[in-house]
């Protein structure tokens, strides 16, 4: 099946939770995903199908591994690692939590220990959550497919809680069609896999090429959540802080008009804020301040940061006493008004 094989994943390395091998080449990322008989995890749950993909030549190649019985346990994970020897780099979603770790206690089940433990682990699903998770109603893999542009599973789907009594049908009875269906839904897995890989590199590029902060507009089509997490991502830039605080506040900037537009929730302006003022943005950090008090009504912190802006940012202390006084901080009130003459 055609399918464009990702670039290099350096992009990616400030979105995920784990570390990558960052010059790692296409033909040596694995995709994986699990079919299981129940998702409790644990000795009792089998991973009755395995299914791999990886990138050749100008396209994606599958690889299924079927438990026709309990039995062939043993055979099918020896067979998978012996696939998995010349990958680098296995792609999951929720995996780490789930797929992996299951695999390697059936390893260790039948005597293989640390299997697949070479390969280093890609988690599709913390980025997701870090890139688009605060504009989709949820992360589960479906979604992200749909809002990357990937439409192919259509009404064809077999629900999840069907699978595992569909291998079961088939152990017991010799059933196909059910599990037909599982085989597609897991196929349709590994390209929604590769699709969202593809789509997470290509919006991670993004963290090095952030909008004029000058220019708002310049967000383009990209969503204000999305441009809000960017702006997070780039806070957490360890290598160049000055250009991470730049770059997160060229983001949260570009968000603005449509977080207005959209009335965004009170963590949205929290988020602002805290970026603005690492650049030292005291008025755009006083507009932010009062938006959300006449959006979201008054609130403890932002009487606080107002207080404390008015008083050494912007030398205004009776603004600063006014939202002290709202604040019940009867300490700064008082060393306000005697600053003022009061």
């Amino acid at each position: 099946m055609r399918a464009a094989a990702p670039g290099p994943l350096v992009p990616l390395v400030p979105v995920l939770t784990a570390p990558l091998p960052a010059d790692v080449t296409a033909d040596r990322i694995l995709l994986l995903d699990t079919e299981t008989t129940g998702l409790a995890g644990g000795t009792g749950t089998l991973a009755f199908l395995v299914g791999t993909a990886w990138w050749e030549g100008d396209g994606l190649r599958v690889r299924q591994y079927l438990l026709a019985t309990p039995s062939d346990e043993n055979a099918l994970l020896g067979s998978l690692a012996e696939h998995a020897a010349r990958f680098a780099v296995v792609v999951t979603y929720n995996g780490q939590t789930f797929d992996l770790p299951l695999l390697r206690t059936r390893g260790i089940l039948c005597r293989r220990r640390d299997l697949l433990a070479h390969l280093a682990g890609l988690d599709l699903l913390p980025a997701a959550r870090r890139l688009w998770g605060r504009r989709l109603p949820d992360c589960r893999q479906a979604t992200v497919e749909t809002a990357v542009g990937c439409d192919h599973r259509g009404a064809r789907d077999i629900p999840g809680h069907l699978i595992p009594a569909a291998w079961w049908g088939f152990v017991r009875r010799g059933e196909t069609d059910a599990l037909r269906e599982v085989c597609d839904h897991n196929v349709w897995d590994l390209q929604g896999m590769a699709a969202i890989l593809d789509a997470a590199t290509a919006r991670s590029r993004l963290l090095g090429a952030p909008p004029a902060s000058s220019s708002p507009e310049s967000c383009g089509s990209l969503p204000w959540q999305d441009a809000w997490s960017l702006a997070r991502l780039c806070e957490r830039r360890p290598d160049a802080p000055s250009q991470g605080r730049a770059a997160a506040a060229a983001w949260i900037v570009a968000a603005l008009p449509g977080a207005a537009a959209a009335d965004a929730p009170p963590r949205f302006y929290a988020d602002a804020v805290r970026i603005l003022k690492r650049v030292r943005d005291w008025e755009r950090v006083a507009a932010l301040l009062a938006e959300c008090a006449r959006r979201h009504g008054s609130q403890p912190w932002t009487h606080l940061e107002a207080a404390i802006l008015y008083e050494h940012r912007l030398g205004d202390p009776r603004r600063a006493l006014a939202h002290a006084q709202a604040l019940g901080d009867a300490h700064r009130a008082a060393r306000l008004r005697a600053r003022i003459g009061e």
